[in-house]
């Protein structure tokens, strides 16, 4: 049986016409009339036989915001709701609500449909009211930090674009101070990424405004003065130990579950629905960035030792590994941006010309990567699969027709995106500045670039094919550029000539 309780709708859509004080006698007489509703409905229901489904799919006029769903179920004990959609406890998504019926009264569900079934999550709260008082901090948390996002975006591209103007003015002006405070602020740039991911560990939806912004830096200036202190090389170390900060911290996020990428500025938000788990698309662009900058550092800081490839290609591997497993990142796009990337990486590092038939090679590798992946995805319980398991499932029943719909799909999302996003802005402002750069102290930039020439073709495959099979699009590329950026801008005013780098067999 189906009911359908609109009295809050109505009076919702009711309030723009309505006072101030209207508005919250009507929003109170529909509350208690809905509860009235689903009360008399529930003293007509045998709980000990039947099934009772509460979906609230009517988000409050003018806001996002988290809505309501329940179930309950002969024999299920309570808990937090998941499904295989989403893989994370205390949520689920509308396409999982007709599998959800499908489920409670026998029928299979076809393979023409997204979702999955609601289940029971192992974990959470055990009571009724810390299940309730959990799911409204979610809400708060995903509307603050929606909320932050385009502020943090605009503060993102401006910072990268005075970064730029303070090198060129350390370098064409300024004497070693000047030099120095812009390394730093390169620094600060970079840890500043990784500091977003521990704001989320603090719950500033109940602070000021201000203090959220105050940990963030504070804590980014902190770990950019340990960074330059640490460092024995100061051309290489403090950025090494910066890069590794916003590398490491994402891998051991994924390694736990991505508790980090829930409800960050850079991460994602429930509110938005388009991944709950795994690895982002905007720190995917972090991950890609400082991935292929580290590979080539590593080599250049290890020249002459006999593990300098070995240990500067791990952090490819790893990056390509924990990104791409189901149970960790389960970014099937940064994986096939990733792949191509390395073997691009790896023909520079090793001194051989890319030909067609290397490219070759690493298409074919890229696609065996995807295979290996779709297979363990397979391989385990449907309601843990993740979306690239999902589309196998769905490529066995329709066909083609099943990868080109996600092929169009994402065209058409990253088209929208290229000119509504602010991540757009980041891309000509950093390249006026290089040429700008270019035109100022030409010397400069070259030394830079015969200080990791090798990454240089790898960050441009990644960046560009991030943009071309992620769904954000221009997000990918613009926020990658920022970690580039500042690794440039340091080694710009770092950098001093260096001999040709050795690899060692």
């Amino acid at each position: 049986m189906l009911v359908e309780g609109s009295d809050l709708a109505r009076a919702d859509r009711y309030q723009p016409l309505a006072t101030v004080a209207q508005q919250g006698w009507l929003h109170r007489d529909a509350l208690r009339r809905t509860d009235a509703l689903v009360g008399a409905l529930l003293e007509r229901v045998d709980l000990a036989t039947d099934a009772v489904l509460v979906v609230g799919p009517y988000q409050t006029h003018g806001t996002v915001h988290l809505t309501v769903a329940g179930l309950h179920e002969p024999g299920i004990a309570p808990g937090l709701l998941r499904s295989a959609t989403t893989r994370r406890s205390g949520y689920v998504t509308l396409v999982d609500v007709a599998p959800t019926i499908l489920d409670v009264v026998g029928v299979p569900r076809p393979a023409s449909m997204e979702g999955r079934a609601f289940e029971r999550s192992t974990r959470g709260v055990s009571s009724g009211a810390g299940r309730a008082a959990r799911m409204a901090m979610a809400d708060e948390a995903a509307r603050f930090r929606d909320g932050l996002v385009a502020p943090l975006a605009v503060v993102w591209v401006i910072l990268q674009a005075l970064l730029w103007v303070g090198a060129v003015l350390a370098l064409t002006r300024g004497g070693r101070r000047a030099r120095g405070a812009v390394a730093l602020s390169s620094l600060i740039l970079l840890v500043f990424l990784p500091a977003t991911y521990l704001a989320g560990l603090i719950p500033f939806q109940h602070h000021a405004g201000f203090t959220y912004w105050g940990f963030v830096y504070g804590l980014a200036g902190v770990g950019a003065l340990l960074a330059t202190a640490a460092g024995r090389r100061p051309v290489y170390d403090p950025l090494i130990l910066a890069l590794g900060a916003v590398f490491g911290l994402l891998v051991v996020d994924l390694l736990m579950g991505a508790p980090l990428q829930l409800n960050t500025v850079f991460g994602y938000s429930p509110t938005v629905g388009g991944r709950f788990a795994g690895m982002g698309n905007l720190a995917f662009g972090q991950f890609a960035g400082a991935a292929f900058l580290l590979c080539c550092l590593l080599a250049r800081r290890l020249a002459g030792r006999r593990f300098a490839t070995t240990a500067a290609f791990a952090v490819l591997g790893l990056a390509i590994v924990v990104d791409g497993a189901p149970f960790w990142g389960s970014d099937v796009g940064g994986v096939l941006a990733l792949v191509p990337a390395l073997g691009v990486t790896a023909s520079q590092v090793l001194g051989r010309r890319l030909r067609w038939r290397s490219v070759a090679i690493w298409a074919v590798g890229t696609a065996a990567a995807v295979a290996v992946f779709a297979a363990v995805d397979l391989a385990r319980p449907e309601d843990q699969r993740t979306h690239l398991g999902r589309l196998m499932e769905s490529y066995a029943h329709r066909g083609w027709g099943s990868l080109a719909a996600v092929g169009t799909r994402k065209l058409g999302a990253n088209l929208s995106v290229i000119t509504s996003s602010l991540w757009t802005a980041a891309v000509p402002i950093a390249l006026v500045l290089i040429v700008y750069l270019l035109w100022r102290a030409p010397g400069k930039l070259r030394l830079v670039r015969d200080t990791i020439p090798e990454c240089l073709g790898g960050l441009a495959v990644v960046g560009f094919l991030g943009f071309a099979l992620n769904d954000s699009g221009i997000a990918v590329p613009g926020v990658m550029l920022g970690v580039v950026n500042a690794s440039l801008v340091y080694l710009t005013v770092r950098t001093q000539p260096a001999p040709p780098l050795s690899v060692a067999p």
